[in-house]
Parts: C-alpha cells; sequence; structure tokens
C-alpha cells in the first residue's frame, strides 16, 4: 500500500536531517519514525521495485528498487545497529554510499 504520492530523490530525504559519523565512506543520517517511515520514504522514491524472491533473510524484510541511474535503493527492517535503514547502493551493486537510518 503507497502511503505517500509525493516522489522524493534519496538527497531530498536527507535534508534537515542530523548527519551521523560517516563510517568507510558511508554517509549516515538518522530520522525518526521507525520501519513504517523507512517504508513510506523507500515507496516514495522513483524507482522499479524488483522481484521479492531472495530478497529476504532469515526473517528479515529486505526490499529493493533500481533507480533510472542503474543504482540501487535497498530498505531493510534491520541493519548491524538495529535499526531499520534506507541505503542508497552505486550501480555497481559492490559499494554503498549513504544510508538513513530509521530509530523510533
Amino acid at each position: 500500500m503507497l502511503r505517500s504520492k509525493r516522489s522524493s530523490s534519496f538527497d531530498e530525504l536527507t535534508n534537515g536531517l542530523e548527519k551521523m559519523e560517516e563510517k568507510g565512506g558511508l554517509q549516515q543520517w538518522k530520522k525518526a519514525g521507525g520501519e513504517n517511515q523507512a517504508f513510506d520514504d523507500f515507496m516514495s522514491i522513483d524507482g522499479k521495485v524488483e522481484p521479492e524472491e531472495d530478497k529476504s533473510a532469515n526473517g528479515k524484510i529486505t526490499f529493493v528498487k533500481r533507480l533510472k541511474d542503474g543504482s540501487k535503493v535497498i530498505m531493510r527492517d534491520h541493519s548491524s545497529q538495529g535499526y531499520p535503514t534506507l541505503e542508497l547502493q552505486h550501480g555497481d551493486g559492490n559499494s554503498k554510499s549513504k544510508a538513513i537510518r530509521y530509530h523510533d
């Protein structure tokens, strides 16, 4: 269910957010709202959702959206820090460049 009809870019979603410490070149921001806000933000980004098969592991929810420039936005209900996360990966699929951590 799409709860937001507004279209956003990943960079627009980080406007005004508290920036966290950069780790290994990964830019990170903190945002309130938990899993529901992460999903709403994921759905607001213009791109094509990839098929869901093989996107969930160990009961963890993961959604992937391919953007026009070949990069990917990945929404996970978990992260190594325990927070739902929206992550931007470059088109090569090997490097994360930006992440938003959704705290409750």
